[in-house]
């Protein structure tokens, strides 16, 4: 059976999974390499200046030299929490999107309990540590946030993207909560 066959043959609740964690996946990509969780905006020794704060890695916002540092191993206990658990929920949503290819387009998996359950169990895994990586990381980038000049903070784009795979990732896990009722699966299926 082709590809397109197969998608035409899985239920409407595994396209929509499907789709969704195809998108939260992209979302997560962008949201996971961005220099743009939070800013930092300097307004005393260089007016109009801001610096960008991503997961891994904070730039300058000027043309030439962006200044960019690696964040990797800042030894801020809040921001290890939200690197830390941003890993968690960005893996779980790549591993979730392989068993949703499994279950779309591999024809002994297109009714398997286990596989659906799993969607589910790793979904929402991702959800929750999602979850505590935005909401660490706003409580922690406040306006009490204390950078070399800075007057004011925001949360940015990546922070918001993050939140954005979380809810997607929540939606996921209803619809395949549905679709494991509808098959008959139960939770010792796993």
């Amino acid at each position: 059976m082709s590809c397109l066959g197969s998608f035409k043959q899985a239920s409407i609740y595994q396209k929509l999974v499907f789709l969704l964690l195809l998108i939260s996946v992209g979302l997560a990509w962008i949201s996971f390499v961005s220099a743009a969780w939070g800013d930092a905006y300097v307004t005393a020794a260089s007016p109009g200046t801001v610096t960008g704060y991503g997961l891994w890695r904070r730039c300058g916002d000027t043309d030439l030299a962006p200044a960019c540092t690696d964040l990797l191993g800042w030894n801020l206990d809040w921001y290890r929490a939200v690197q830390a658990f941003a890993i968690i929920g960005f893996v779980s949503v790549h591993i979730s999107l392989l068993l949703v290819v499994l279950l779309v387009f591999v024809p002994k998996c297109t009714k398997s309990q286990a596989v659906t359950l799993w969607i589910s169990v790793l979904s929402l895994l991702s959800a929750l540590a999602y979850t505590f990586a935005v909401t660490i990381f706003a409580v922690g980038f406040d306006s009490t946030f204390e950078v070399a000049g800075s007057d004011a903070t925001s949360v940015e784009y990546g922070w918001g993207l993050a939140l954005c795979v979380l809810l997607l990732n929540i939606v996921v896990v209803v619809l395949t909560i549905i679709e494991a009722r509808s098959i008959g699966a139960k939770i010792i299926d796993l």
